[in-house]
């Protein structure tokens, strides 16, 4: 199946299951992963069908899709659909990591487009949920909602990449561009860079593929919502490898459960491809999503599940709160296969988006408790930009009866946050008090909302040196690791009415990850590795000496990079049948240089320590020809096992769910008619401090049921009913210390599909 399957081709391509699928599509980590078709008879370079081979066996996710053997031990590669073996040869294109995925030592999720169009997974946030162990914040002044994301218990909300460059931003993600999610959990400073402690995301794009086909989507569901995609793609040449594509969406409609919220967006994506299956290819590609929403940060923390606080209550004012975004990405990409197992890859990629909002924090009347003010505004004025190349060279080479993949390059990146200061002030006469059990958005409201002069600008260059070895000693054993050194350059600025701040702050690290690898059979592996991360004071570039009540900012330009280390050691097993694969993995990751401080008029020192362990567990592909399931469990055993603060010492972290799980399964019923369903679970998690056991709501800890069926009216056309949250379970989707955001009600989706 092409990479453009979309809900009108997953009833009658259902009995393909999700390790074919993505073998056919190439997964790639960190790195743009393209699917690069070849005429037929077409012969491609060593270097490129030494690759194509690769991907062909099955790059999926780790612990989830199905994989061969490289062509080196001698399998062949997996019998691809019709669609694929006619169409197009796979280029794996993740020079990073130097071996198939089924052998890269990391717990990996990667969570295929088709098990993101069978559940309707509109945004970033709803994909994730397949990933257990990801908890979201729902932010405040400072950090925005958007997709403000945490890993294991590790804030990465700076670690969100788009084919292998990060992404900065605080904004909410649509999925109708994405080819595929992968989740690399731990400590990944060696392919990402900075960060990454508790793993990242890496998002992968559509690209153009040499069949012609056009295909899209119209959804209608609960609250007025509707959607319309489209994805077309037309061979301009097949004799020149050239093709184009363009992905577009509409979306419209109010939020299940939340009275007065609105979410309007719109997104283009057209990309064009020169010379695919051959030596020489080059792909350039556009994004740009553009959002009007009525932002909604919840209720306040203190009425959370009281059985007199209607969930639907909306606390701020449909004629004050505002949010508009806007987001841009073009890529370039040029890849040479020189032949003898040698290629080229250089990459240039830009990104900037822009977020204008104001919301209303929720936040009782002092000395009351059914009052609400919405005096707390937050006005957010931000725009973030990034430009950056990476250039690689991997090399196929044998020293005697050792084989080698070798990957190096170097990578230059510049990056601009800045944060314009907004005057939010409300004419004289009108009350912004509201009941907690009856408000009223729809109250009058006159005011100035105007840029006031001031704002903070923060700048960081980086660049960076790599070099990775993937090594096969024996039929039965491997050796995997890497080095990077990275040079980070920051300064920040901060504008007031008086003065104006100017902070820098420049670090240069190394990072690394090392693995042992034991094959007993072909379809089983054991390894046991480890690597690092670091977080330096100017991660989100910005820099601070704080002061007042809450004493030095912990992103003090005095003080040096977090540290953090990760041991895992896992098996991954693909039986025989190449449709199904499972995995195990343990993992202990010990942050060994925490910020930390007696107390908020103290400054941060760095003799903190921070620990996460436990396991984790997946399930993905065909268990039958007509049972799929892709799914996945964690538990985490979280702990600040050294602070200078007491309360602090001894507590679990924060948005670090104990048990997590995620489950999706589909049944092919009838050659027309397929049914599926899942289940999500999170364990109880804190969500403001680390020291509090007050913020524990019992809306945390939730169950999740979710249902679809999909029926292949014609050849072209198809229709599939999605009910999410069957139990209309309450549940907080997103918390902070002041609010927290309700999960959706029970809600239907309608969809019609075609393909042509």
């Amino acid at each position: 199946m092409n990479d453009t399957q979309t809900s009108s081709t997953q009833t009658s391509d259902s009995l393909r299951d999700l390790g074919t699928f993505n073998g056919s599509l190439g997964s790639s980590l960190f790195g743009a992963e393209a699917a690069f078709a070849a005429p037929r008879n077409h012969r491609p370079h060593k270097g490129t069908a030494l690759i194509g081979s690769l991907v062909m066996a099955g790059a999926a996710s780790v612990h989830g899709q199905a994989q061969t053997d490289d062509a080196s031990n001698g399998d062949s590669p997996i019998e691809l659909p019709p669609e694929v073996t006619e169409g197009r040869q796979v280029q794996l294109k993740s020079p990073k990591f130097t071996a198939p995925l089924r052998d890269v030592p990391q717990l990996v999720n990667v969570i295929p487009s088709n098990v993101i169009e069978q559940q309707q997974a509109t945004s970033l946030r709803d994909v994730l949920r397949n990933s257990p162990g990801i908890t979201f914040q729902a932010g405040e002044g400072g950090s925005a909602p958007g997709d403000n994301l945490f890993i294991r218990g590790f804030s990465a909300e700076n670690d969100i990449y788009v084919n292998g460059f990060r992404n900065t931003g605080q904004y909410a993600r649509d999925s109708f561009n994405l080819e595929q999610v992968e989740v690399a959990k731990g400590p990944s400073s060696a392919i990402g860079g900075r960060g990454t402690t508790g793993g990242a995301v890496n998002l992968v794009t559509k690209q153009p593929y040499q069949k012609s086909q056009i295909q899209g989507s119209v959804s209608y569901g609960s609250e007025d919502h509707k959607r319309t995609t489209l994805d077309a793609n037309q061979v301009i040449s097949e004799e020149n490898g050239v093709a184009v594509r363009l992905n577009a969406m509409w979306d419209d409609g109010g939020v299940p459960g939340r009275d007065a919220v609105e979410n309007s967006r719109w997104g283009i994506a057209p990309s064009l491809a020169f010379g695919l299956g051959d030596a020489t290819q080059a792909v350039i590609s556009y994004q740009h999503l553009q959002q009007d929403n009525i932002p909604d940060y919840g209720q306040p923390a203190d009425a959370a599940f009281n059985d007199q606080v209607d969930r639907e209550n909306f606390y701020g004012l449909v004629n004050r709160d505002y949010e508009e975004i806007e987001s841009d990405q073009a890529t370039a990409e040029l890849t040479h296969a020189f032949g003898e197992g040698l290629t080229l890859r250089n990459l240039t990629h830009y990104s900037k988006s822009t977020r204008e909002a104001i919301v209303t924090a929720p936040r009782f009347v002092s000395d009351s408790d059914d009052m609400v003010r919405r005096t707390d505004v937050k006005a957010q004025d931000r725009e973030f930009e990034f430009l950056g190349n990476q250039t690689n060279v991997t090399y196929d080479f044998r020293t005697g009866k050792i084989a080698h993949t070798l990957s190096s390059g170097f990578e230059v990146s510049t990056e601009e946050y800045t944060n314009y200061g907004r005057d939010v002030q409300a004419a004289d006469g009108y009350p912004l008090d509201t009941s907690l059990y009856d408000p009223n958005p729809n109250d009058p409201y006159e005011g100035t909302n105007e840029r006031d002069g001031t704002y903070s600008k923060g700048t960081g260059d980086t660049v960076a040196l790599y070099a990775f070895d993937s090594i096969k000693l024996t039929k039965h054993w491997q050796v995997t690791g890497g080095l990077r050194y990275e040079n980070f350059d920051a300064e920040s600025e901060d504008v007031g009415e008086d003065e104006t701040t100017k902070l820098e702050r420049e670090d240069d690290m190394v990072s690394w990850r090392a693995a042992l690898l034991y094959k007993p059979t072909t379809p089983v592996t054991l390894y046991a590795g480890a690597a690092t991360s670091f977080n330096p004071s100017a991660e989100g570039l910005t820099l601070s000496t704080g002061g007042g009540r809450r004493g030095s900012a912990s992103n003090n330009p005095e003080l040096d990079p977090e540290k953090s280390r990760n041991y895992e050691a896992g098996v991954k097993w693909e039986p025989a049948n190449r449709g199904f694969m499972v995995g195990a993995s343990v993992f202990r990751t010990e942050k060994t240089n925490a910020r930390t401080r007696l107390d908020r008029d103290e400054e941060y020192v760095l003799d903190g320590e921070q620990v996460v362990q436990g396991i984790e567990l997946s399930v993905s592909g065909k268990i039958t020809n007509q049972w799929s399931v892709y799914g996945g469990y964690s538990y985490l055993d979280t702990e600040v096992s050294e602070s200078l603060s007491e309360d602090e010492e001894g507590h679990e972290l924060a948005y670090a769910p104990d048990h997590a799980f995620s489950i999706w399964t589909t049944y092919q019923i009838l050659p027309q008619l397929q049914i599926g369903g899942g289940a999500q679970y999170s364990g109880s998690y804190y969500y403001s401090s680390t020291s509090d056991d007050s913020s524990v709501p019992d809306g945390t800890e939730y169950w999740l049921f979710n249902a679809m069926a999909s029926y292949q009216l014609t050849d072209n056309l198809a229709l599939r009913f999605n009910v999410e949250n069957l139990a209309d379970e309450e549940y907080i989707e997103r918390g902070y210390g002041g609010h927290y955001t309700p999960g959706r009600e029970r809600n239907y989706t309608l969809t019609a599909s075609f393909r042509y």
